[in-house]
């Protein structure tokens, strides 16, 4: 995608490394905060995982081998690219758990969090630094959320009549 050169399903594998990863290690694989260094990073770098002695943090050979084969930056190699889900179910990483049981529901959560039944808004979970933040409708200012929808209003009348 980055490479503008299209993609195909196996994106979503590797978005699954991405969010594997993240969710692992606490950022994503090739975070920086300069949009256009990331993007090189994406293209260009394999993901490096912290070492555990340093930062505290580390992931399993398996998780690791799991992570890197589905951040392949060849599509052709990716995993998951040939037999698509069962092909990374067959993974080592995944070997301690019963496929056919968690398929099943059969697996019970190791947590589940008691959700008050009577509040909807329920946020005990959440982090109130996030919760006390203020809501926004946008993230884009108001003169261009309109210079926006004056550009595209030109085409709404185009697209009801396709609706026709």
């Amino acid at each position: 995608m980055i490479s503008e050169t299209g993609h195909d399903f196996t994106s979503d594998w590797w978005a699954v490394g991405i969010l594997i990863y993240e969710m692992m290690i606490g950022i994503p694989p090739f975070y920086h905060k300069n949009k256009s260094t990331m993007y090189k990073m994406i293209a260009e770098k394999e993901p490096r995982f912290p070492d555990p002695k340093k930062h505290g943090i580390g992931v399993s050979d398996d998780a690791e081998d799991l992570i890197r084969k589905l951040l392949s930056k060849d599509p052709k190699t990716r995993l998951g690219s040939e037999l698509g889900a069962n092909e990374i179910l067959d993974h080592p990483f995944f070997d301690s758990l019963d496929i056919d049981d968690l398929m099943e529901k059969k697996i019970q959560a190791d947590y589940v969090p008691e959700i008050d039944q009577e509040d909807k808004y329920d946020l005990k979970f959440f982090d109130k630094e996030v919760t006390d933040l203020e809501a926004k409708e946008s993230f884009i200012d108001e003169g261009e959320r309109e210079e926006i929808l004056n550009k595209i209003s030109g085409y709404k009348d185009k697209f009801q009549e396709i609706g026709k």
